[in-house]
């Protein structure tokens, strides 16, 4: 694992209070970690990894967070392989990390199967809300004009 990963948070609470309990916050805390294998062993290393995040985390904002939480949810690459289906659990799909990766990133539309389009953040253009609201307006924009004969 990263010894000094990417770490996103967002607490939306900020400006919604109702999204948290009162006098608390909702912390999203995402790390961008790399896929694993079927022989990584998430149950072992968890607690080890959570502890390296909590001590960044305190070393960044000067607080200790681990103490304040009332619930948390852990979300692992094996998780997200088993509720979504992500092969190796790859959050944004193939790895974007050459030069070459947005050209490689599966095409919009199906070439095998006729009126199959795919949209999301492993299809083009890429990841991240804005990409995929993208993803969504190719497609959309596809499917129309590939059915544009067949309505009035």
């Amino acid at each position: 694992m990263p010894t000094d990963p990417t770490i996103y948070i967002a607490i939306t609470s900020k400006t919604d209070p109702s999204h948290a309990p009162t006098g608390g916050e909702n912390w999203f805390v995402l790390l961008n970690a790399p896929a694993t294998g079927p022989n990584w062993d998430w149950a072992a290393r968890l607690a080890d990894y959570k502890a390296q995040i909590y001590e960044l985390l305190a070393q960044v904002w000067g607080i200790d967070i681990k103490t304040r939480i009332r619930h948390e949810q852990v979300l692992t690459p094996h998780d997200l392989f088993r509720l979504n289906g992500a092969h190796r659990g790859a959050l944004y799909g193939p790895s974007s990390n050459s030069m070459w990766a947005a050209f490689r990133r599966p095409h919009n539309r199906c070439r095998e199967v006729a009126g199959l389009y795919f949209v999301g953040g492993t299809t083009h253009p890429g990841g991240g809300v804005p990409m995929v609201t993208l993803s969504g307006k190719v497609v959309a924009e596809m499917v129309l004009a590939d059915n544009a004969n067949n309505y009035p």
